[in-house]
């Protein structure tokens, strides 16, 4: 998420200074919300194996100090003017990503992951000209959901439904979505789990969710891939 380089510090973070990926407290400042934005105080964020990536060097990533974390929940504390889907309180999640382009046929097809100017929740230099909030954060590098606030636009936020546990619910945007689609696109694009088998690769983190979410799809059988029969 957006990061004010020189602003006051008006939210706390854990961050990694070097590539030895230790974890300190630091402060950070965060954006006021403009016309289109939701402002979010985290409630929970996962840990994604992607963090260690970022921190420890293996992404090639050089901004220090840096907040991973892109498995967010939390809960909305103020929003701009012209928002329409969210409102103060409401219980909402950010995933992988905070901005894109929004006008080039990915964009617009709905595959901002794919954008080529997509900027990821942290470790990317964050683009010129999303409004008079954001100027202080231009060319500065996003930090993610390690941090007590967040402040994001409305198009790359979601709802959390009424009665999901928060504390599940950040897993669902990187973990979930991950695996969700392809299954989504074998699966349930193409009449549904009646008739089908799913082998899975891995029984980790992801590999548990894919096996969640292929159950859920009603498929026939799950078969898991594993160099070993530990996890059985």
């Amino acid at each position: 998420m957006a990061t004010i380089a020189n602003g006051t510090k008006n939210a706390r973070a854990l961050g990694a200074f070097n590539t030895k990926a230790d974890l300190y407290c630091i402060e950070i400042s965060r954006p006021d919300v403009g016309p289109t934005d939701v402002a979010i105080d985290v409630s929970y964020c996962g840990m994604c194996h992607s963090d260690c990536h970022a921190c420890n060097g293996d992404w090639g990533l050089d901004f220090w100090p840096i907040a991973p974390g892109h498995e967010i929940s939390g809960v909305v504390s103020a929003v701009g003017t012209d928002v329409k889907r969210f409102k103060v309180g409401d219980k909402v999640g950010v995933g992988c990503m905070v901005e894109s382009c929004r006008s080039c046929d990915l964009c617009k097809e709905g595959l901002e992951q794919h954008c080529p100017n997509m900027i990821q929740t942290y470790g990317s230099q964050f683009p010129a000209g999303r409004g008079e909030n954001f100027k202080g954060a231009e060319g500065h590098h996003t930090n993610g959901g390690y941090s007590t606030a967040i402040t994001v636009n409305e198009h790359f936020v979601f709802p959390i439904p009424e009665g999901m546990d928060m504390k599940y619910a950040g897993v669902l945007l990187c973990a979930g979505i991950t695996t969700f689609s392809p299954l989504n696109r074998h699966i349930l694009q193409k009449g549904g789990g009646k008739g089908k088998t799913v082998a899975i690769v891995g029984f980790g983190g992801l590999g548990q969710m894919a096996v969640k979410l292929a159950q859920a799809m009603e498929v026939d059988s799950v078969t898991i891939l594993s160099r070993s029969d530990k996890k059985r």
